[in-house]
């Protein structure tokens, strides 16, 4: 599910850093550089229009 939701994601134009929990827990400084060089890439383009909207943690009963 995740994959198709960073291919949703790059279709709208959002630049997607794939990273798991090991990773971030082995190697966060290599993790956190991915992030700051991705980051200066993405602040030389136009943003893309998305907006983010948080859905709830546990869903909500009917």
């Amino acid at each position: 599910m995740t994959v198709a939701r960073d291919a949703q994601l790059t279709e709208c134009g959002v630049i997607v850093v794939g990273t798991t929990p090991n990773r971030i827990y082995r190697d966060i400084d290599s993790v956190i550089g991915r992030i700051h060089r991705t980051y200066a890439v993405a602040s030389s383009r136009p943003r893309p229009a998305v907006s983010a909207i948080r859905q709830p943690v546990i869903p909500q009963s009917r």
